[in-house]
């Protein structure tokens, strides 16, 4: 899912294959008391792939390269994210969304990103 909200990066995963790894406790974020205790959440650097088989695009963002007002709360990991709307994988919005643009073709249904490079400086921003 994508969508411009300008949140944490959202994950749903059922099979814990992220939420059950060690993070550092330097990168484990206090998270809103409205999210279930079976949600995580950190401030560590992203870095993720985004496939449908023909095509990969590779987006990461290095959270303590961002501007203060952004800083802090990366990704929320929950076995049900209730915001996937009953769906496993990511929302990469939000966050995503502040430092790239996200090109839709509605004719041959694609999903592409450019960065925005004047949202942000490029040391927080890879590709």
């Amino acid at each position: 899912m994508i969508d411009t909200a300008g949140g944490p990066v959202f994950l749903s995963d059922p099979e814990n294959y992220l939420k059950k790894r060690d993070w550092p406790e330097t990168s484990l974020e206090t998270i809103p008391d409205f999210w279930v205790s079976s949600c995580k959440g950190i401030s560590a650097d992203l870095a993720f792939s985004l496939t449908d088989g023909k095509e990969t695009v590779s987006l990461a963002i290095r959270s303590k390269a961002l501007t203060p007002a952004v800083q802090g709360l990366s990704l929320v990991m929950c076995d049900q994210c209730e915001f996937m709307r009953a769906q496993d994988g990511m929302n990469i919005g939000g966050l995503t969304a502040l430092f790239y643009s996200i090109l839709i073709d509605y004719k041959n249904a694609r999903v592409g990103f450019k960065p925005k490079l004047h949202s942000v400086s490029e040391s927080a921003v890879l590709s």
